[in-house]
């Protein structure tokens, strides 16, 4: 193989990855309410977990009783509804 060749299976493989990305990015950015740091329940340490306030969350699902499952820097939490804030599609 060349450096072309190379070149050309890598910008190939970007592009495949962009076009992923862009297709999963459908739903808005949102964020935890407040500021400062909040408890959540964690179902994947089965434990409380702290979180900051104000930093990007991603919606995962729904869960029970007004609640749902986000992401935040690598923990899943469960958050109330009332303390997500759609920001829209940045």
């Amino acid at each position: 193989m060349d450096a072309t060749s190379d070149s050309d299976e890598i910008t190939k493989f970007l592009d495949q990855l962009l076009l992923i990305s862009s297709q999963e990015d459908n739903e808005p950015s949102c964020i935890l309410s407040g500021s400062g740091y909040g408890s959540f329940w964690s179902p994947q340490t089965k434990q409380m977990t702290m979180a900051m306030r104000g930093t990007e969350i991603i919606f995962l699902s729904e869960y029970t009783d007004g609640k749902c499952l986000v992401m935040s820097h690598g923990n899943i939490l469960v958050v109330n509804n009332d303390e997500i804030i759609e920001v829209g599609y940045n």
